[in-house]
């Protein structure tokens, strides 16, 4: 969704549901959003194709470039979060400026850790938070 609305390098934490993935050798290929054949095998190594995308249980290599980036993080927006699957709060404090945007509070949250916090419609708070980046640069 994010490369649709023209972002480039989106780090997809958990997966991307576009892909398969090979069990064994890794292969990835994009079905775009075509249903997955529960029989694909890859044709690489003829193992099963899954949904590229992490499941609870599995480990998240992704995490280890999301540390990377967030050592020159300048701005942390987080977008609809209940916060149970990673500590947004210790990720907010690598940013200088931090927006927490939900479409309502969580007791796994602290907002004081935020600069600003939205608690509505990402598509109604989207002009709010692009206004608070820009005061913020």
């Amino acid at each position: 969704m994010f490369e649709k609305a023209g972002c480039d390098d989106v780090l997809h934490l958990h997966g991307f549901l576009r892909e398969v993935r090979c069990e064994k050798c890794n292969f990835i290929e994009d079905i775009a959003y075509k249903k997955q054949n529960r029989d694909a095998v890859c044709p690489v190594c003829n193992a099963t194709l899954r949904p590229n995308i992490v499941f609870f249980g599995d480990p998240a290599p992704k995490y280890e470039d999301l540390y990377k980036h967030l050592e020159d993080c300048e701005v942390f927006v987080c977008i609809g979060t209940s916060g149970a699957v990673i500590n947004v709060d210790m990720l907010a404090q690598w940013g200088e400026y931090k927006i927490l945007n939900n479409l309502e509070p969580s007791n796994l949250i602290n907002e004081e850790y935020f600069d600003e916090v939205y608690y509505e419609k990402a598509t109604t708070a989207i002009h709010k938070i692009a206004d608070s980046i820009e005061k913020f640069l």
